[in-house]
């Protein structure tokens, strides 16, 4: 009717968290997932300076999203803002804005410390109408590091079909850790150069690594990472498949193939670590302890373009068990 008031809407309007946990879940897709995990560990080990864009651009494809980004949490005048840090997708042209905290759909997820789903957040948060783009859903997560939260990762459909589901949080929380861990590292770099102390920058930015890498490596289902020096002495050795086989860490770190391995498998492994020291990627599959496991064998290189050691990343496919099985059917 002319004259006729705008319908207000509220808060409740567009929050419907617990709809994630009433949807049937859509099925893994683990080859995608666990390709994702070795490009963020090979970016981190590299000091990859796209890691966090790589990281958004994997939201938006694990997730069948139609926008990703991430939302830093600063403080502009005196107020918390959330500058929008990174975007993909169908909103990547408003990069780089700020919005204040109480006007922000990633305050809300903020305030509750946990993920958050919302339906057309446009019709609350009114700054999103500037992108001029309908969006059906968004699911936003909190980064949180050292119990404090630093900002946000989010993804968003623009497709009426496309509904998130308690698969995309399983997918996006596994995002928001890589994203922290980057972040962090990134912000402890910035210091340590800030300070001019290129010693300590050195001492720590290794720690910082080989901590992010094994954030990155417990979150591999079914899998492990080793990284091995020029001498095929193992310095870091983590994931689910160690403790699968009957090992611990403690196993390997500090000792080399010849030490650890059978015979046969440490014959069999030394011209291949070999090879990728010389700069020639490997990769095999095969089988141990009725797990079907696809190895890759990737030089790790020093700024000054020198090979280091030898990383080496192995995921489950399937287990031997469910192959037979299939193969029957």
């Amino acid at each position: 009717m002319p004259g006729q008031e705008p319908q207000k809407f509220t808060l409740k309007d567009v929050l419907i968290t617990e709809e994630l946990f009433k949807r049937a879940p859509r099925n893994p897709d683990w080859p995608s997932l666990n390709k994702a995990v070795e490009s963020v560990a090979r970016q981190m080990a590299a000091n990859s300076p796209t890691l966090l864009q790589s990281i958004v651009d994997m939201a938006l494809d694990l997730c069948s999203a139609g926008s990703a980004g991430i939302n830093l949490l600063e403080t502009a005048n005196g107020e918390e803002v959330f500058h929008t840090h990174l975007l993909a997708g169908a909103l990547v042209q408003y990069g780089n804005g700020t919005t204040k905290r109480s006007l922000s759909f990633c305050g809300v997820c903020v305030d509750c410390g946990s993920p958050q789903l919302l339906s057309h957040p446009e019709r609350y948060f009114t700054s999103l109408q500037a992108g001029n783009t309908p969006i059906v859903e968004a699911l936003v997560l909190p980064l949180i590091a050292d119990n404090h939260t630093i900002g946000t990762i989010w993804v968003m459909s623009h497709d009426i079909s496309r509904h998130f589901d308690s698969q995309d949080v399983r997918v996006m929380t596994l995002l928001a850790d890589f994203t922290t861990a980057a972040l962090l590292k990134e912000r402890q770099t910035q210091k340590l150069q800030a300070a001019n102390a290129a010693k300590t920058a050195q001492i720590v930015e290794c720690k910082l690594t080989e901590e992010s890498l094994r954030a990155l490596i417990s979150n591999l289902p079914g899998g492990a990472v080793f990284v091995v020096d020029q001498n095929l002495r193992y310095l870091v050795a983590e994931g689910e498949a160690l403790a699968i086989a009957g090992f611990q860490r403690e196993d390997f770190v500090g000792r080399t193939i010849f030490e650890v391995l059978p015979s046969e498998l440490a014959t069999y492994y030394e011209p291949r670590y070999r090879q990728a020291l010389a700069g020639e990627g490997f990769e095999h599959e095969h089988n141990a302890h009725d797990h079907s496991y696809i190895s890759r064998l990737t030089p790790l290189r020093a700024e000054n373009g020198e090979i280091y050691a030898v990383l080496a990343i192995s995921y489950e496919t399937c287990t031997s068990q469910h192959a037979e099985t299939a193969e029957a059917s």
